[in-house]
């Protein structure tokens, strides 16, 4: 018996070790995820700004049409 009891010790330590492994992978990822979530935070981002119509001016690139000065018969 004290055969198998060596077995399953070696067995534990072995599932043991992964266990950590992959702890601390998830970690490591979970860290990640919060340092980038917190870059991103709505307070850091810009406001959107407000579309303000400018007055219509005669622009330079289109001239406008003559007015008519006699009515048509």
């Amino acid at each position: 018996m004290a055969k198998s009891t060596g077995i399953l010790a070696k067995e534990e330590d072995l599932l043991l070790g992964v266990a950590r492994t992959i702890g601390s992978t998830l970690g490591t990822v979970v860290s990640k995820v919060n340092s980038v979530t917190k870059a991103a935070e709505p307070g850091t981002r810009r406001r959107a700004r407000k579309n303000v119509r400018k007055k219509k001016t005669a622009s330079a690139s289109r001239p406008s049409r003559p007015k008519r000065s006699r009515k048509r018969s």
